[in-house]
């Protein structure tokens, strides 16, 4: 999970950690890391999340051509981030007249991962 928010963590404390050191680390290792920069934590996470809309999903992405995108940042109750979003496509079905067969076809032949 992100090793380089690791690093620059372990960094700003003084010292380096190689990539086997942080994977080497336990989870409550990492989140006492973690639960002692939560500003770092928070704006990493905002830069990754800002960066995956930018860079994947408006440049090509698996579920056709982005047109438009909203999404909120919400944190649980021990302070993980994570995000709710919508996409829309500029050549998806109208959702207020399409069939959910037309619905299905959509996503079938634009999404290349299948569910397991």
């Amino acid at each position: 999970m992100w090793p380089e928010l690791f690093r620059i963590i372990a960094k700003q404390n003084g010292r380096s950690l190689s990539d086997d050191d942080i994977q080497a680390l336990s989870y409550e290792e990492k989140a006492t890391m973690l639960r002692n920069d939560p500003v770092l934590a928070a704006r990493h996470f905002d830069h990754r999340l800002k960066a995956f809309f930018t860079d994947v999903l408006m440049r090509g992405s698996a579920l056709g051509p982005v047109k438009h995108y909203f999404y909120r940042v919400e944190f649980q109750m021990r302070g993980s981030p994570h995000t709710h979003c919508l996409i829309w496509t500029s050549d998806g079905p109208d959702m207020n007249s399409a069939t959910s067969a037309e619905i299905e076809t959509y996503f079938s032949s634009n999404v290349d991962f299948k569910y397991q």
